[in-house]
């Protein structure tokens, strides 16, 4: 299977577990806040009904039946809990927003690690190209050899040498296959592909280089990404999670109050000698709780619950001061690491070119006799190195520029 690198992204995000798990976390978060919400709005509904049985001895002149049936709707509703209700939507509400960030960073991440790796295939592919062109150049140049060896135009020293250098690039063309396969392989299986597919990239490492960083303003990247980068924002939605926890702790020592309404039928006799008839009624009641143990310090649940949370939250405080302060740190090395490779590249990039020309003039003074088999292979393995150099400059170059990218946008 032929693949671009968005073709690749595309079907990454597809079919990554960790996304689709993320997916579903949101969907449970959103349902808490539905859960959390309906708490808070809605009242409770509830049919009822009895059926009893007396003992007719025990029955009375005026109510002369052994069983007795009844029916009704009951609505009840917490007028006051001391807002409980409303902090428990704000953690759930706390926790959705959460869910939404890390499904958005297991995305971004799930996008950059696919670029990253296609791009580091793109690599592997081209060093495989080399080694091929190269075993194919010693080949060509040991049949040379080997042809002037026995015209008596090479002696026997060159033909050894020759045969050596061919023979010492085997394991290096072996190993290049080898990690190339590899690579595929594992590849297919981290965009979704079933096991034992491969995937061949389609594009060119070059092409890496047209992405860009959207700002090498450190402080310019370092505000955008306290709102982006995963540390940071978990801190900080577990610092207001937790915080709606201990206020609904501290809720705990406030009054509740609740109202029940009750409209029933039951069965009567509404005069001696008649028969039994259901007849309606209805009843309303308002019940109050004030706790007193709550306001017990140390020794009451709530009182630790309270103390509990209130060190929790200066812990989680102190984990977003540490993770601040890593991105910062983060934030500087990308930079410096772009700077570099924006450098090394561009050396890289005179380098091949100055390697090529060597290698041409090589090939012409070899040409016309004037220089011997071995330097000319030095200029073609030269040469070979200088590509390999400004392959790998470029695959670093690029996967730095992606991850500040990230914390931009």
């Amino acid at each position: 299977m032929t693949l671009t690198v968005d073709e690749a992204v595309d079907m990454a995000l597809k079919n990554n577990l960790d996304v689709r798990q993320a997916e579903r976390d949101v969907a449970v978060a959103q349902a808490n806040l539905r859960e959390a919400w309906a708490a808070m709005l809605m009242p409770t509904f509830q049919l009822t009904g009895s059926y009893s049985y007396t003992d007719q001895i025990q029955s009375t002149f005026a109510y002369p039946y052994n069983d007795n049936y009844s029916a009704g709707l009951q609505v009840s509703r917490t007028l006051f809990n001391g807002g409980r209700f409303w902090y428990s939507k704000e953690n759930a509400r706390y926790s959705a927003q959460l869910a939404d960030f890390k499904l958005r960073d297991r995305r971004k991440a799930v996008v950059r690690t696919t670029r990253i790796n296609f791009y580091n295939l793109l690599v592997l592919r081209d060093l495989l190209r080399l080694a091929q062109a190269n075993d194919r150049y010693l080949k060509e140049h040991l049949d040379s050899t080997r042809v002037n060896f026995k015209n008596g135009l090479a002696s026997q020293l060159d033909l050894l040498q020759d045969e050596v250098k061919y023979q010492n690039n085997k394991p290096l063309l072996n190993q290049a296959e080898n990690n190339y396969e590899v690579a595929k392989l594992s590849f297919a299986l981290t965009i979704g592909l079933p096991a034992g597919r491969s995937v061949e990239p389609s594009g060119e490492v070059a092409d890496s280089a047209a992405i860009q960083p959207l700002s090498t303003d450190e402080g310019t990247v370092v505000a955008s990404a306290l709102t982006l980068d995963p540390g940071v924002q978990t801190a900080e939605y577990q610092i207001l999670i937790n915080q709606a926890a201990a206020a609904a702790y501290a809720a705990l020592r406030l009054p509740s109050i609740a109202g029940n309404f009750n409209y029933a039928f039951s069965t009567r006799v509404t005069a001696p000698g008649s028969d039994r008839v259901f007849t309606p009624g209805w009843s309303f009641s308002f019940s109050a709780v004030i706790p007193l143990d709550a306001w017990i310090p140390y020794a009451s649940v709530v009182s630790n619950q309270i103390m509990s949370a209130d060190e929790l939250t200066a812990k989680l405080r102190l984990a977003k001061e540490a993770a601040v302060n890593a991105l910062r740190i983060k934030v500087r090395t990308l930079l410096l690491n772009i700077k570099y490779a924006r450098a090394n590249i561009e050396g890289q990039r005179e380098n091949v070119a100055q390697a090529k020309l060597a290698l041409d003039g090589a090939e012409k003074q070899y040409s016309e006799g004037n220089l011997s088999s071995l330097a000319l292979t030095d200029a073609e393995v030269s040469y070979n190195q200088a590509t390999v150099n400004y392959l790998q400059a470029l695959a670093a170059g690029y996967s730095n520029v992606l991850e500040l990218n990230d914390l931009v946008k």
